[in-house]
């Protein structure tokens, strides 16, 4: 005599248990997609030719020179002085010590001329 164990099985459970073993329809234009694919791709999902030939790659990475950048000429140490006296004025600060100053002009201002460059700290140590 067999016994029969409490497990109940819910009328939810059995649905999915159907649905699961019906078979499932795919329309052809699913089951042809896989084939169409394999057909276009390669190794690592890359074609074997590349979709613009290299010659012409080549000649117009050529024609496409960069615009030269019109040289800026050495600021006047007056309109430096001015650009440093807005930046105090928003609330940043210049170098307190000669050479981080000297650093910071020529990196800034791409200024060389160390005359300009001392008049310029004598100004700064006056603020």
């Amino acid at each position: 005599m067999a016994a029969s164990v409490g497990v109940q099985v819910s009328d939810e459970d059995r649905r999915n248990d159907e649905s699961q073993s019906q078979p499932c329809r795919i329309s052809e234009e699913v089951r042809d997609t896989p084939a169409k694919n394999a057909q276009k791709s390669n190794q690592n999902g890359k074609d074997s030719k590349p979709s613009t030939p290299r010659s012409k790659g080549q000649e117009t990475f050529k024609k496409q020179e960069k615009t030269p950048k019109t040289p800026k000429g050495p600021s006047s140490v007056e309109d430096i002085k001015a650009k440093m006296q807005a930046t105090i004025e928003k609330g940043g600060s210049l170098p307190k010590v000669e050479a981080k100053f000297i650093n910071y002009v020529k990196n800034c201002f791409r200024m060389t001329d160390q005359e300009a460059i001392q008049d310029l700290w004598q100004w700064r140590k006056s603020l």
